[in-house]
């Protein structure tokens, strides 16, 4: 098999690319995709207005020729690549079949590997690329290559990674489609499938995980999940979230990653070195992601990921709780499971995670729902802050607290805030103060006190002036403030008015604030 040169890679590109186009279509593609906003936003460029013959492309990409003018005021020479790259995402890819692209990429990479010309650290720097980058920046890598000036043995060296070159690289070059890279993790490349159209043939022999839209979990996009760990397992009637969920202090939460592997000869197809991982951020913040990876060798593509956001309003960690890793299937995993390595995280980006298996755990893993595996961990959410506040409200004389109200004029309303340390330490001179909007009116003598010493003691009128000193808290404990606040017409507008009441704690120098607001109609 030739090398790689820009006749090569344009005959490949050719013969997979549908519907069939011709040399110079191809040629006008690569420069002028259908529809492209450039640089500014202030322009668009269309396909048919101007015609760019195949060697101008080549010149271009090769440094020998400007862009046209009409694209030149926003691209300049050095930067034609760029534009080059765009065109090959939006306008290539796309029409390159999504269960051709396993042939077509072993057929790009026998090119590179058959290069006697590239270099071992070129060809060491295009793997990285298909490795990490999504198939349209992987290809305009390639195509670059092809129409490189064949005299300039330094060619585009300046811009490749710090590497160590070594003879084996030539060797490593993916030979079959199970090594193809990773650009199909992203969801917006992946295919994705019914279930009848497996049966009818789509998959055509490919090897593909967690690629159903109607399977048993519904969307097998969404593989990772999350649920509050309540102590209690209802099976198939458990509620998975799919998008986020709102955590709060210090309780825990089971992650599950749902593997399915799906193959149009069934249970004759063995997925290899199949592993799971989840990424679990350190940071601290009001919302962190968990992802979820899947990975096989001989499946296309070979690795997929999903994720789930936690949130929260107040800054927290995830701790991972170690041990806690289970694989449940019909096969290793039944009877309630087993543990998996605590590798599944401590291992998700250096090795991919820890191996998965049906029979065992050696990566090997059939096709089909009877074989599909459930692997779950185990992490809890920590606020990082040293005492949470809550806040409700309710109509005097109803039983139920609620987050807001909608009330009239002349209404009572009661108010509630609690403080509970959540710290280690003991916390001294807890302070609490509410600032009260117009039209709203505290009612004397209403403020009340519960924690541990008290049960509804009258406190002072302060809460809505200087604040009132609530005492001191050890670990763990808290204490209730409520009092009574009268709906008055000082100033209220016609309609809707929305009144918003602030509560601040304090301890020490740290202070926090909340609010909570209430709707009056006029």
């Amino acid at each position: 098999m030739s090398g790689l040169s820009f006749g090569s890679f344009e005959e490949i590109l050719r013969s997979y690319i549908t519907p069939k186009i011709t040399k110079q279509e191809l040629a006008n593609i690569l420069l002028l995709s259908p529809e492209i906003d450039v640089r500014k936003d202030e322009e668009k460029l269309r396909r048919d207005s101007i015609s760019i013959e195949k060697s101008v492309v080549t010149k271009i990409c090769s440094g020998e020729r400007g862009l046209p003018r009409k694209i030149r005021k926003y691209y300049s020479a050095p930067n034609a690549f760029e534009y080059v790259k765009l065109c090959f995402a939006t306008d290539i890819v796309p029409r390159i079949p999504n269960n051709a692209r396993g042939s077509f990429l072993q057929e790009i990479f026998a090119l590179i590997k058959n290069d006697e010309e590239l270099s071992v650290e070129r060809k060491e720097y295009l793997v990285q690329c298909a490795k990490e980058e999504c198939l349209g920046d992987f290809l305009s890598e390639v195509y670059l290559c092809a129409i490189r000036p064949k005299s300039d043995e330094n060619w585009r060296s300046k811009n490749l990674p710090s590497q160590k070159s070594d003879s084996s690289t030539a060797a490593s070059m993916p030979s079959q489609v199970s090594s193809a890279p990773n650009w199909g993790d992203n969801i917006k490349y992946r295919p994705f499938y019914t279930l009848e159209e497996i049966d009818a043939g789509a998959l055509d022999g490919i090897f593909a995980f967690n690629s159903i839209r109607n399977s048993t979990i519904g969307d097998e996009k969404n593989f990772v999940g999350v649920r509050e760990n309540v102590g209690v397992n209802a099976g198939r009637n458990n509620v998975w979230n799919i998008s986020e969920v709102k955590v709060e202090h210090d309780a825990e939460y089971i992650v599950r990653l749902y593997v399915h592997g799906s193959n149009k000869y069934g249970t004759d197809s063995i997925a290899s070195n199949v592993k799971v991982a989840f990424n679990i951020p350190t940071e601290t913040g009001r919302r962190i992601k968990i992802t979820g990876f899947l990975y096989a060798n001989n499946a296309h593509p070979n690795k997929y990921w999903s994720s789930v956001d936690f949130v929260s309003d107040i800054p927290f960690h995830l701790c991972y709780i170690y041990g806690s890793a289970l694989i449940e299937n019909n096969g290793v995993g039944k009877n309630g499971g087993r543990q998996l390595s605590d590798e599944i995280v401590t291992k998700a980006n250096s090795n991919n995670g820890t191996l998965i298996g049906y029979d065992q755990l050696d990566g090997r893993l059939p096709t089909s729902y009877q074989y599909a595996s459930y692997i779950t961990i185990r992490v809890k959410a920590v606020f990082d802050v040293p005492f949470l506040i809550d806040r409700k409200v309710r109509l005097t004389g109803s039983v139920d607290w609620e987050q807001s109200a909608k009330v009239k004029v002349g209404a009572t309303l009661e108010f509630y805030f609690k403080y509970k340390n959540i710290s280690d330490c003991k916390q001294n001179d807890v302070m609490i103060q509410c600032i009260l909007p117009p039209n709203l009116r505290y009612i004397p003598g209403s403020t009340k006190i519960y924690n541990a010493k008290y049960n509804g003691a009258v406190l002072s009128d302060g809460i809505t002036t200087k604040g009132v000193n609530l005492g001191n808290y050890i670990p763990g404990s808290d204490v209730l403030v409520q009092y009574t606040s009268e709906v008055v017409d000082d100033n209220l507008a016609d309609g809707q008015n929305t009144l918003v009441i602030w509560v601040k704690c304090s301890v020490g120098e740290l202070t926090r604030q909340e609010s909570i607001s209430i709707i009056v109609r006029k």
